[in-house]
């Protein structure tokens, strides 16, 4: 009798054990940055000998704080030899997530930390569990993205500079990042951030997947002694990677002494008292020689080909060089479009004298 009995009692627990072998659940891969709530809830489950109708339930929870991230059920699913899926999107799952806990936002992306998700499946009406199984999948923190250059509190010479920053790392599809650029001009005893966060963007513009741009020449001009804060912001969609810092940097022209060296190696043009009927091209600030003309008592303006006047310019835009030779910096004042003819009028002791122009940019 005793033998028999145990000879029950092996066969009831073998039975157990196989009707435990009979349902398999498998976790799918997930990414390891960025995740979310639902993507914790990606699982297959399927029965290997026949097929079974079963309740299955699946929790949540941080394996730091044990605190409850989400519990899901789904009722009555048949489950066979192939392969079921199961989703945040499986038709039927129920998901009550615990509102109270800070461990993710209203966009479900979850902290950096370790999360603990178990899956138990139970015989539907008769609430025996026949399969029960966890899984830790660990979010790393995402490095955001980082200014490059122009350096904080640098002193820059090009009125169009190129702003180079590094994307947050690590990216898996850096070419679907999005990135949001904002540069405000810094009023006086404003800091940065203040400026950042108050003042009306000159630039805020939308990158697709690049990491730099050349400021944008259809853009609100920069001015030289200004000063300018800019931040950059990292996107996945409409979901946020994180911000950089707030750097500034300042528009500077060389000094007097350097522009003048600098000009020195470039060509002027020479015009005399006779008009000459020449076009000249220029893909840079006029560099302009006038015999007999003493420089800062001369008035210059610029005209468009249909002789319509666009420009005067101010003494800020005259770099004499010596009594005839003389740079006029346009950048500031004039958007010159390509190919096409302008006229530079000097006027000096009741004459003028002028200087017709195409503008030809740099490639």
């Amino acid at each position: 009798m005793k033998k028999i009995t145990s000879t029950i009692v092996f066969c009831f627990l073998l039975g157990l054990t196989l009707a435990h072998a009979q349902v398999n659940i498998q976790f799918l891969p997930n990414k390891e940055f960025n995740l979310t709530t639902d993507e914790l809830i990606n699982l297959s489950i399927l029965s290997s000998i026949d097929e079974k109708i079963v309740d299955i339930t699946i929790t949540c929870k941080s394996k730091e704080t044990k605190e409850s991230i989400f519990v899901a059920s789904l009722k009555a699913l048949k489950i066979n030899t192939q392969s079921n899926f199961i989703s945040s999107k499986t038709f039927g799952l129920n998901i009550q997530y615990n509102l109270s806990s800070s461990l993710f936002n209203s966009s479900k992306y979850l902290k950096a930390g370790t999360y603990q998700v178990c899956v138990l499946v139970k015989l539907s009406n008769l609430s025996e569990e026949i399969a029960n199984d966890c899984e830790e999948y660990k979010n790393f923190p995402l490095n955001p993205p980082m200014l490059l250059s122009p350096e904080d509190n640098a002193t820059v010479q090009q009125i169009q500079p190129i702003l180079n920053w590094i994307p947050p790392t690590p990216l898996i599809d850096p070419q679907g990042a999005r990135y949001q650029l904002k540069l405000v001009q810094i009023r006086d005893n404003q800091n940065q951030f203040e400026a950042i966060a108050s003042n009306s963007p000159i630039l805020n513009t939308s990158i697709k997947s690049n990491t730099s741009i050349i400021y944008p020449i259809n853009a609100l001009p920069l001015a030289y002694g200004n000063i300018y804060a800019w931040q950059v912001e990292a996107f996945e969609g409409n979901v946020s990677l994180g911000k950089t810092e707030v750097w500034k940097f300042k528009i500077q022209r060389d000094s007097l002494e350097e522009l003048k060296e600098k000009f020195k190696l470039n060509s002027f043009i020479n015009i005399s008292q006779k008009p000459d009927n020449n076009v000249y091209l220029t893909n840079e600030d006029l560099k302009i020689q006038i015999q007999g003309l003493q420089v800062d008592s001369a008035i210059y303006t610029i005209y468009n080909s249909n002789n319509k006047l666009i420009a005067t310019l101010n003494s800020a835009s005259i770099l004499p060089l010596s009594d005839y030779k003389f740079v006029i910096f346009t950048e500031n004042t004039v958007k010159f479009k390509t190919n096409e003819m302008y006229k530079l009028r000097v006027l000096f002791e009741a004459k003028n004298y002028d200087f017709v122009f195409k503008f030809i940019p740099n490639n």
